[in-house]
């Protein structure tokens, strides 16, 4: 989202190399979804998320703004079977470009990652936002993936977390669905790529300029 801010950083993405960072997750309503941002909206059905080691879910999205990638939203299945799985558990947040084409030679490229702690117990319908630590920059019409990587949590009898997707086909022309490293064609993951716009130097110098000849006139 819009933030006019001139002081925001555009960072450079982190060659991948564990998790140097630690980012956060908010349970929410459903944020909301500025021009800039990338967001897919249409439900109605879930995805299994298995609880054990190394099973992901995430989605790719192509970027509506040139700016910094601050958060990724996805929401909680109405079947969710996992509410009384106890936390803490552990999540890596992965940000990465992708290539290829699903399905024949796709690959997904770590950029960076963070850890993330889950402490809250889920309910479905809720809205899980995963908060960078350090911003991801993007670039409009660049298609990016965020996947969310289960590292610590129990094992899928204490329960199997559900989130929301698409149902009888994609929903979302910029992107794809990916479960368990691959990307699917078939689904979209519910979710909102939350990007801040970071103001052209030539823009915040006008604002300035504009500011001094108001005060100027002010003076008059």
């Amino acid at each position: 989202m819009f933030k006019n801010t001139a002081l925001l950083t555009a960072v450079a993405g982190l060659a991948f190399a564990g998790a140097a960072n630690a980012g956060t997750l908010d349970f929410n309503n459903a944020p909301a979804v500025g021009a800039e941002d990338s967001a897919n909206l249409t439900g109605g059905s879930t995805l299994k998320w298995f609880n054990d080691v190394e099973h992901d879910a995430g989605q790719t999205f192509t970027a509506n703004a040139t700016g910094n990638l601050v958060s990724f939203s996805t929401q909680i299945g109405p079947t969710n079977s996992n509410e009384a799985d106890a936390p803490p558990e552990s999540i890596l947040l992965r940000f990465g470009t992708v290539s290829g084409t699903p399905g024949v030679d796709w690959v997904f490229t770590d950029v960076h990652s963070e850890t993330v702690t889950w402490t809250t117990d889920m309910v479905g319908g809720d809205w899980l936002t995963w908060n960078f630590d350090t911003a991801q920059a993007v670039t409009a019409g660049t298609e990016y993936a965020v996947i969310t990587d289960a590292q610590a949590m129990g094992a899928w009898q204490n329960g199997i977390p559900s989130l929301a997707r698409s149902t009888n086909g994609a929903a979302y022309a910029g992107g794809h669905m990916i479960n368990r490293g691959n990307a699917n064609t078939g689904a979209d993951l519910v979710f909102i790529a939350d990007i801040e716009v970071i103001p052209e130097p030539s823009s915040l110098a006008l604002l300035g300029l504009g500011g001094l000849m108001i005060a100027r006139r002010r003076k008059g």
